[in-house]
């Protein structure tokens, strides 16, 4: 798991993992209790950062679980983390529910895929997230 660090923690139970052996995501688990109001947004922290090498990437997408029972999903699936991004990884996970949903410390509520990809030569460094380069 050389890709994965924890922020501000030693913690290790909040480490991404996979579930099962043939698991290609890594479950991605939130360092706070809170309601996620029906129909509604909210950014979630994990407490982990990426440390990837160049020519990859992390894709963060839904966990078919908590999507199915309680109507949580990650809005912008597939989300994209670029290596250059070395910053806390936060979800933004939305409500598709009727109802206020609770999610607790710990819970796993996204997953993320660490895969190579064909690097291009950009012109830019980046500075924080979500929406950083324009």
């Amino acid at each position: 798991m050389s890709f994965f660090k924890l922020k501000g923690t030693d913690d290790e139970s909040y480490l991404p993992e996979v579930a099962t052996i043939g698991s290609a995501g890594y479950d991605l688990k939130t360092t706070r209790t809170l309601l996620v109001p029906a129909h509604e947004t909210v950014i979630v922290p994990t407490g982990v950062e990426l440390s990837i090498p160049n020519n990859m990437v992390g894709i963060v997408t839904s966990r078919s679980g908590i999507a199915l029972n309680k109507g949580l999903i990650v809005l912008n699936a597939p989300g994209v983390i670029d290596a250059d991004f070395k910053d806390e990884i936060h979800i933004i996970l939305h409500n598709i529910s009727k109802v206020p949903q609770a999610i607790t410390e710990g819970d796993r509520i996204a997953q993320i895929l660490v895969i190579k990809h064909e690097a291009k030569s950009g012109t830019k460094t980046r500075n924080g997230g979500f929406g950083s380069t324009g």
